[in-house]
């Protein structure tokens, strides 16, 4: 007899896209962070049987499985809400990092010039 599993495939263990966009790369970014941060929050999890330590454990062989899918789905919810704000902290370093960059002289060479040295008066 074939058992097969009703649950869908767990989309943060699984390489994700390549980001089209910074806003993607940021959203990427703040999931991996999270799922890491709620993976150690559940880290004993699923480990004792409903009887106490030393009863079975009606889940046993489902521990791993369990674990992972209640991470995916907190870190979907924590990202979603956007409770962290790692995704919004990102574009702004971003935009502040473009902006600078864009106002930053350039010489002929189309690299920024060295500050000047200093001189004996400094």
């Amino acid at each position: 007899m074939e058992i097969r599993s009703t649950l869908p495939p767990t989309t943060l263990a699984a390489a994700p896209a390549r980001p089209r966009t910074p806003e993607e790369a940021a959203r990427q970014f703040e999931e991996v962070l999270v799922r890491q941060f709620v993976q150690t929050l559940t880290e004993g999890l699923f480990q004792n049987g409903l009887s106490g330590d030393d009863g079975p454990s009606w889940i046993e062989g489902q521990a791993d499985l369990q674990r992972s899918t209640l991470a995916d789905v907190l870190t979907r919810h924590l990202v979603d809400r956007g409770r962290f704000g790692i995704a919004d902290q990102l574009l702004r370093q971003w935009d502040r990092t473009a902006a600078s960059e864009a106002d930053a002289p350039e010489d002929a060479a189309g690299s920024t010039p060295p500050p000047p040295a200093p001189t004996d008066a400094d």
